[in-house]
């Protein structure tokens, strides 16, 4: 594996220029997603070498989604030109790229970046979902938008910190290596709920939010966080939501996610939720019932409302998305609606208000278990078959 030297003073103090406006960018960072080696003294002018030939990665895994924010390691730049830093995607946790030297579908994200000409521990933004999975955060040049770079990832007093695992492309395949001492790959980022946001206020927004205990009427602020407002439900039990349009269109849609097992993605079979007068100007209405294997207590409700295209819970388009609390609480008697609890005449009261008409607060939409959007004989049966049960002492 080759070795580099890089270059001159003038250089050096152009770059520190560069760095200082790049740190400025990305002080914010995040929490450290993968590290492979420790850092050592900074300030030096070789290493492992980086060019159009060889490229070098760092493996790594996730058990969850991880937003990523930025990558790098410990870096030095060589000539003048650029470098890429990209992460791609392994079918396991000792694979290697399959493309030569690999192919589009398995770049997840990438970036192209100037380090300094005396090593720093450096950082590039890069903005990426990952899902649980195998990865590789390989740096090189002349891909991927870089051009006539070289540089070098230094190696001095620097050891391997636990689960290190390199590769090498080395002008017509990849490699398992073992550097050492080794480079330092650094990947940082948080875990949590995919990003999602709107690009526009001039047209379609949320203008308010009702269900359960949240009443929240709302300006356009492209993407709003109310985690702090929960509505509680019992499984089994539907709730009605409604979602208001402040400037609707005919083309509007909206979509509406819940979390039920609270593994921080909105991906599973049953958290997209059927949303009533989609596409349309609104308001939009749907029907909220937590499964009986949903996970108790607090989990992310995501709305969006948005112009034409695919209606997904991450990622921007015109319009404005805002998160809510769910608070999951295990099943009541079926039909027990009011306190006190017990299944008694009170609870017959609200059925009958809400008698062949959509579900109000609290729903009597009992039947079947979530509920199918009006309140009829189904659900009767259901208070009927419960009647007297549970009743307060």
């Amino acid at each position: 594996m080759e070795r580099y030297r890089v270059r001159s003073k003038a250089a050096l103090m152009m770059s520190l220029a560069a760095l200082l406006l790049l740190n400025a960018e990305v002080a914010a960072g995040g929490t450290i997603i993968h590290e492979s080696a420790t850092l050592g003294p900074t300030g030096q002018t070789y290493g492992w070498g980086l060019g159009e030939t060889q490229f070098l990665g760092s493996r790594f895994s996730t058990d969850q989604q991880v937003n990523i924010t930025a990558v790098g390691g410990h870096l030095v730049e060589g000539t003048a030109g650029n470098l890429f830093g990209a992460i791609i995607r392994l079918t396991g946790p000792g694979g290697v790229p399959q493309g030569s030297p690999f192919s589009g579908s398995e770049v997840v994200a990438s970036t192209v970046f100037d380090p300094c000409s005396s090593s720093t521990d450096f950082r590039a933004p890069l903005t990426a979902t990952l899902e649980p999975g195998n990865y590789a955060l390989v740096f090189g040049t002349g891909r991927l938008g870089s051009t006539g770079g070289a540089g070098a990832m230094p190696w001095q007093g620097q050891s391997n910190l636990p689960g290190a695992s390199y590769i090498i492309w080395n002008s017509s395949d990849w490699y398992d290596t073992n550097p050492d001492p080794p480079p330092r790959f650094v990947v940082e980022g948080t875990y949590g709920y995919c990003q999602a946001s709107g690009t526009s206020c001039a047209y379609e927004y949320i203008s308010s939010v009702q269900v359960g205990e949240i009443n929240n009427p709302t300006a356009c602020d492209y993407y709003s966080d109310y985690t702090h407002l929960s509505a509680t439900m019992q499984t089994g039990t539907g709730y009605l939501v409604t979602v208001s349009n402040g400037a609707p269109l005919a083309q509007n849609q909206c979509g509406i996610w819940v979390d039920w097992n609270a593994d921080q993605d909105f991906e599973d079979a049953n958290e997209p939720i059927s949303v009533n007068g989609t596409p349309g100007q609104g308001p939009y209405t749907a029907i909220i019932s937590p499964p009986p294997d949903a996970s108790l207590g607090d989990t992310r409700m995501r709305i969006r409302i948005m112009f034409t295209g695919d209606v997904l819970p991450c990622g921007d388009t015109r319009g404005e998305v805002e998160d809510y609390t769910i608070t999951v609480t295990e099943a009541a008697i079926r039909g027990d609606l009011v306190t006190p609890a017990g299944v008694d005449f009170r609870d017959f009261a609200v059925l009958a208000r809400q008698w062949m008409k959509t579900p109000g607060i609290p729903s009597a939409d009992i039947a079947p278990p979530g509920g199918d959007g009006v309140v009829d004989w189904l659900d009767l049966d259901a208070q009927v078959d419960n009647w007297l049960a549970g009743l307060a002492q």
